[in-house]
């Protein structure tokens, strides 16, 4: 009868043992890094989460940051100078959001529920116009004052 040596399973069942808690560290670190990063959002965005709460709609906070980000790249401000004043959820009556300023050549008729934004930085005011999720996004265009005397 021969005698089993049980020397050469040992190191395999110690190096499991090892991974283990590796396992677990970086499962740690990757929960605490998703806890961090996953819920903030700026401050900028915190009044217009209560925007239309007496119709029971509000303005998610990816849709508030997609403007803000819009406004910032396309007016080169800093998004810590950009302020959401309003938010009014809204149906379009079109693909182009009633803008008629589709690249394509004309816009498809249908009802794109979505939202007007105000936008505001020190005295200068904009007004976005996008879809409910915020995939689209377009400015509306500056209204002619009328110079009265």
């Amino acid at each position: 009868m021969t005698k089993m040596n049980n020397s050469n399973l040992t190191p395999a069942k110690i190096s499991k043992k090892r991974i283990q808690p590796s396992l677990m560290l970086q499962a740690l670190a990757f929960t605490c890094i998703l806890y961090f990063c996953v819920g903030k959002t700026s401050p900028n965005i915190a009044r217009e989460t209560s925007q239309n709460v007496e119709s029971g709609v509000t303005l998610s906070a990816a849709v508030g940051n997609s403007v803000l980000l819009d406004a910032s790249k396309r007016f080169g401000l800093p998004t810590s100078a950009l302020d959401i004043s309003d938010a009014q959820s809204h149906i379009w009556s079109d693909d182009c959001l009633e803008l008629g300023n589709s690249k394509s050549a004309k816009c498809k008729e249908m009802l794109i529920p979505g939202w007007q934004i105000v936008v505001n930085s020190d005295n200068k005011r904009w007004v976005y116009r996008t879809n409910i999720s915020g995939s689209i996004i377009a400015l509306e265009p500056d209204k002619p004052k009328n110079n009265t005397k």
